[in-house]
């Protein structure tokens, strides 16, 4: 959970900002999903040193919350359905 800046930051500026911060790493994927009932983004990328990353953020009352699967390249598929139905249990609550 990261606090945002006191302006108000919208689901596409922090992706934007979130783009633009990737040097090093390969974009796959982007789209937008669900994560705790709350509209969000979802990444696939990989990185210089081999690993293959899916990564989720949302936004609720100016708290980006992200949740990040890591895996090395050949075995990201073995336990992603594993690490996507443990996002699929994630819940926000005040």
């Amino acid at each position: 959970m990261k606090d945002l800046p006191r302006h108000t930051m919208t689901l596409q500026n922090y992706m934007s900002l979130q783009s633009n911060s990737t040097e090093g790493y390969h974009l796959l994927d982007s789209s937008t999903t669900m994560l705790a009932g709350l509209r969000a983004y979802r990444s696939i990328f990989t990185n210089i040193e081999g690993l293959k990353i899916m990564q989720l953020w949302t936004i609720k009352e100016d708290k980006v919350y992200t949740i990040t699967y890591t895996a090395e390249e050949e075995n990201f598929e073995n336990d992603l359905q594993t690490a996507q139905r443990m996002v699929d249990s994630f819940q926000i609550t005040n």
